[in-house]
């Protein structure tokens, strides 16, 4: 049975407000290459291809941008935990 892609989307939301309880509990002693694990291999428990541009190289890399908006966005964490969005997001922000 084919998903459909509100349930894809679905459940790649639902693993990175799980991967912002990681982080939430993991902070301040979370490096941002240990993030990219985290996510990295949370993806691949749920089956979850990263987000694909131009380039293959760095996707991981690229899908912390989902993160920082989900975070930011859809659970507006940034107000409350600036320094998590500068030191760990940095280059997500400058987007």
């Amino acid at each position: 049975m084919m998903r459909s892609k509100r349930d894809i989307y679905k459940d790649r939301i639902s693993t990175l407000i799980d991967i912002w309880g990681s982080i939430m509990s993991k902070w301040p002693n979370l490096t941002r290459e240990e993030l990219i694990g985290i996510l990295k291999s949370r993806y691949e428990e749920k089956g979850i291809k990263p987000f694909r541009g131009f380039k293959a190289e760095g996707l991981y890399e690229k899908e912390l941008t989902s993160l920082y908006v989900v975070g930011k966005h859809g659970l507006g964490l940034d107000k409350e935990n600036p320094e998590i969005f500068e030191e760990l997001l940095g280059d997500a922000i400058r987007f």
